[in-house]
């Protein structure tokens, strides 16, 4: 009583007469009319679309609506507000209102009074207070709807309407009609998971319409899922809304840019909290993550976002059943988010769980279709033909609401009789429970998630403090008078013709880039070895003129060999002539005489040339033994059963039937890029070294490794346990981490060292390897160049000996994204003691009639410590601000003058030799080690120097990645140092070596076993 009183008593002034009011719900600025719905906007369960009105409303008058109310009062009423007299129909309200006071009619026509005054707080009010079972409730509602839309209040408007459609006393037509609008609102605020329980609710009754079905495809996705060329303030509400689009499109930084706010204070909804959460999780932002968690509450729990984030902490603390458990929360809740499920499968593998993880790989990759799918359907008009077997997908995805309702949709007219059985089938299933939960059990594969132990991992995330986090994660050895990280100016400088090195690669004897099949996009090799043993690093380069597998190319591969830092082409001299369509080329020394031997791969039959010792080769092949031609690509000489003598490995692409046809065309005779799918794969063999000279062919059991397409290549040992490991990078499958060649059987163990998958757990388009401590804490890490759409990984190696892709902590995702990298080197360009990347990048295809690039620039990218960058290069060095299609790479010190150098091939240029002038900022040391307890290459000997209070660590590696062989030297950056305090040689047999008080800026020889070092300066 004393409530409607006060309201009685405030009348706001009106400058203005508005007689007009619209019903429909009201725009709220920044989002668009045409995406409001209306009660008419939901079609009934004949499964027809609505009229396309949506959204239209009516405009009524005044009159209209008070028409019928209170009889002659609402006649006056109607009058004095036509005369624009506010007062007088105030004043006759508040008359009714006091002889009244609790009459619902009386009180709703009081809030269309005070509304068409303008005083819509009082209205609203009024609004407010009609009964809940009266007569006038709906009206209430939806006047109650439109005002808090017109005040800017949506999120009230979603209050009000989640309790509206809770009314058991309204027809099942109006609950539905705020369903709609309830899915409405919430889509605008990004709270898609609470929008789709409203749709999913309206599918199950039958209420249908096209948006409603589209909006359910990708439930974690915003919706609309594309806008065109409109913005995403067209169509979202500021915050979350705007937020959702973002991370909907893999922005996850402008993502979290507008949530930033809402963090910063409190966050509008759980439904906020739980995206920060997963987008903090995504960026990796560590530190940032721990203090979201304590944040959280259990009504945030209710969100898949907030069961990925803590899957994502789980698995970089290498916590696997607590990540699998949290990730198959997440997935039950959202059975349509493809990223879970691909990182839920990544998890399982790790878990040695192979069936369970194919089955969630393979609902991942269904998923990821049906969000292609979606972002059609959002801008496309109805076109039946996107959706032929949507339905059959969407039943085998356990989603049969749906799947009736897109047959009910596209059902072509005056299909009585199909429309009335679907209608059945609806019903019908509307009446079986199980059938609520039938999506999320398939997207699980049915895995019982109590047998799976979370627990303890997230009291431990509760427990543990920032300082914690920060101990655990800061490289040792770092607190010394170290040199901040330093951006300057790379400068590398095409000197490949000044110095001697003409080289061109030619994939025909008629260079015609347009139209080229698969095999031809790989491009040529690159061996550095010091083959005359002069002190200088010659050059051996592949060749592939013609058509494989033959040995009918038009031009053979080339040695050069480097007198003084000049290159002179002595192929023929040298008996070191092939003319086999080269591809990956070995330098090592496979007979341990001190000299350095060549192992040629090749589309077809490869080759080992043995080093005579006196500047010539000879052809040792059949020592190897039968073996049949091969798709080869990259190939390492490094010992692998521990016995002091080297194998051979060799990588295998794809399959050699069908492998070197031409590319298809399609329908309007444009040729269709094929891609390593649509080959069979190929096991990758090895040749063990019997000691006398001879080989023994090995092939890796397809049944235990699966056939994978090889590119990069890298041996080392890993985990330091004194026994070297192959990593396999593989185009678009899972890559390899292969242990075990010292005993029976190999084995694959990149999935629980998490190498198999990049960051969202799926397989990358793998190419070239890079190693090296990245970061500085004293274990290996592995960055890999990938296809353009996905950026290079970054895998940097934990306490646990499990490898994490940090490229998004670090930055190296958006510098990478727009790329299709091939050959990448670690090389420290300035010295200050941080290890940067030169990458080689260029398309796999002609893409300028697509609108793409072919050619691309090559990139330097700096490291600084917490990130990645791209600096602006010297003036002068000219190779850089090229573009080319580039491919393989290869590091050495050409001229001997303390710094690395590199040569880099194209397809469309002649080869690159760069020479580096970068400004050197700090101290330098070159190690050449020779061993004798092990191979003479030392593979798998770990150096660490100790100078100036920090440590710096180095691996002796082959392979090296892409399609090469690097000079066998150890390169470091140290830094603002004067003298190193130590140098500490960890042999992979096991012996450990120190040296004390070394010079900086000198290029040392150490043998195992002895205890002095010797200058290699050159003169």
């Amino acid at each position: 009583m004393n409530m409607v009183a006060n309201l009685v008593m405030r009348h706001a002034a009106c400058g203005s007469c508005w007689c007009i009011v619209v019903l429909c719900l009201a725009v709220v600025p920044g989002c668009r009319q045409s995406d409001e719905p209306s009660a008419d906007a939901v079609a009934t369960s004949t499964g027809q679309e609505d009229s396309g009105q949506e959204n239209s409303g009516q405009a009524t008058t005044v009159d209209d609506q008070i028409r019928d109310q209170s009889g002659s009062v609402s006649e006056k009423i109607v009058a004095f507000l036509k005369r624009g007299d506010f007062d007088s129909a105030s004043d006759l309200i508040s008359q009714k209102l006091i002889e009244r006071p609790g009459d619902s009619e009386i009180l709703l026509l009081a809030s269309r009074v005070h509304q068409a005054k303008g005083d819509r707080e009082t209205a609203l009010e009024l609004a407010q207070s009609v009964g809940s079972e009266s007569a006038q409730s709906v009206e209430a509602v939806n006047l109650t709807l439109q005002l808090q839309l017109e005040l800017g209040r949506p999120g009230d408007a979603i209050d009000e309407l989640g309790k509206a459609v809770k009314r058991s006393s309204v027809a099942r037509g109006q609950i539905a009609s705020w369903r709609q609008q309830l899915w409405a609102l919430l889509n605008r605020f990004g709270r898609r998971q609470e929008a789709c329980q409203q749709a999913d609710q309206m599918c199950r009754e039958g209420y249908l319409n096209r948006k409603l079905l589209i909006s359910l495809i990708r439930r974690g996705d915003s919706f609309p899922l594309a806008i065109g060329t409109d913005t995403p303030a067209d169509f979202f509400y500021p915050g979350l809304g705007t937020a959702r689009w973002y991370f909907s499109q893999g922005e996850f930084k402008k993502a979290l840019e507008h949530l930033s706010k809402e963090a910063s204070a409190e966050f509008q909804s759980d439904a906020a909290r739980a995206l920060y959460g997963r987008l903090l999780a995504e960026s990796q932002a560590t530190d940032e993550v721990n203090h979201w968690y304590g944040q959280t509450n259990k009504e945030t729990q209710a969100f898949s976002d907030y069961w990925v984030a803590l899957g994502i902490v789980f698995f970089d603390q290498q916590r696997f059943e607590a990540s699998s458990r949290a990730l198959l929360e997440a997935i039950y809740i959202d059975p349509t988010d493809d990223d879970a499920c691909h990182r839920l499968a990544r998890v399982l593998d790790a878990l040695e769980r192979r069936e369970d993880a194919a089955t969630i790989r393979e609902h991942a990759i269904r998923n990821a279709e049906l969000k292609s799918l979606a972002k059609r359907l959002s801008l496309d008009q109805p076109q039946p033909e996107l959706t032929v077997g949507l339905p059959e997908m969407l039943v085998d995805l356990g989603r049969p609401f749906e799947a009736i309702g897109w047959a009910l949709l596209d059902l072509p007219p005056g299909n009585q009789a199909k429309a009335t059985s679907l209608r059945q089938q609806l019903a019908f299933l509307r009446s079986k429970p199980e059938t609520s939960s039938m999506a999320s059990e398939v997207a699980i594969a049915q895995i019982n998630r109590d047998e799976l132990e979370m627990d303890d991992a997230i009291q431990k995330l509760a427990a543990e403090s920032q300082a914690a986090a920060d101990a655990s994660d800061d490289p040792g050895g770092l607190s010394g008078n170290r040199l901040p990280p330093q951006l300057v100016e790379p400068d590398l400088k095409n000197v490949a013709t000044e110095k001697g090195l003409v080289f061109q690669w030619y994939h025909a004897p008629e260079i015609d880039l347009k139209s080229i099949p698969l095999h031809e996009f790989m491009g040529g090799a690159i061996a550095v070895g010091d083959y005359d043993r002069d002190g200088w690093p010659d050059l051996y380069m592949g060749q592939g003129s013609g058509e494989p597998p033959l040995e009918n190319c038009t031009r053979s591969n080339q040695y050069f060999r480097n007198i003084g830092g000049r290159f002179i082409d002595q192929t023929e001299s040298a008996g070191a002539a092939d003319f086999h369509y080269s591809v990956g080329i070995a330098a090592g020394d496979v007979n341990q005489d001190g000299f350095v031997d060549l192992y040629l791969g090749a589309l077809g039959d490869n080759k080992l040339l043995i080093n005579n010792g006196d500047g010539t080769f000879h052809d040792a092949t059949t020592t190897l033994g039968p073996a049949s031609p091969q798709f080869t690509s990259s190939v390492a000489i490094a010992d692998l059963t521990g016995d002091a003598r080297p194998e051979i490995f060799e990588g295998v692409y794809v399959e050699m039937e069908g492998g070197f046809r031409l590319p298809e065309e399609d329908e309007s005779g444009r040729e269709v890029m094929p891609g390593p799918n649509d080959f069979y794969a190929e096991v990758d063999r090895w040749y063990q070294n019997l000691g006398d000279g001879d080989f023994k062919i090995r092939s890796l059991d397809r049944e235990a490794i699966e056939p994978a397409t090889a590119l990069g290549l890298i041996v080392t040992d890993t985990d330091a346990d004194g026994r070297n490991e192959v990593f396999i990078s593989n185009d678009a499958r899972p890559n390899h981490l292969l242990v075990g060649f010292d005993g029976s059987t190999v084995s694959n163990i990149a999935a629980p060292s998490g190498l198999a998958f990049g960051w969202r757990g799926f397989s990358d388009s793998c190419m070239g390897i890079a190693s090296g401590d990245f970061n500085r804490d004293g274990r290996i890490d592995l960055s890999i160049t990938n296809f353009s759409d996905e950026s290079n990984n970054l895998f940097l190696q934990g306490n646990s000996g499990v490898f994490t892709d940090r490229a998004r902590q670090y930055q190296l995702d958006a510098l990478t994204f727009p790329y299709v990298g091939f050959g990448t080197k670690a090389i420290d360009f300035n010295r200050d003691g941080w290890i940067d990347f030169f990458i080689s990048n260029g398309h796999v295809f002609d893409q300028r009639s697509r609108g793409g690039k072919f050619a691309m620039p090559p990139q330097v990218i700096l490291n600084q410590e917490s990130g990645f960058v791209s600096p602006p290069v010297a003036g002068d060095s000219d190779y850089l601000q090229g573009n080319y299609v580039g491919r393989s790479v290869a590091k050495f010190d050409f001229d001997r003058d303390q710094d690395l150098d590199l040569v880099v091939g194209h397809l469309d240029a002649p080869y690159a030799l760069l020479e580096s002038r970068t400004i050197k900022q700090g101290a330098s040391l070159q190690l050449v080690l020779v061993g004798t307890q092990c191979e003479r290459a030392a593979t798998g000997t770990r150096v660490v120097v100790t100078a100036g209070g920090q440590q710096f660590t180095s691996w002796v590696a082959a392979g090296n990645g892409y399609l090469c062989s690097d000079e066998t030297m150890l390169d470091f950056g140290l830094g603002r140092v004067d003298k190193i305090d130590s140098i500490e040689v960890n042999w992979v047999s096991g012996e450990q070596q120190t040296f004390a008080d070394v010079s900086v800026n000198q290029r040392l020889l150490i043998v195992q076993g002895q205890q002095d070092v010797w200058s290699e300066i050159a003169e």
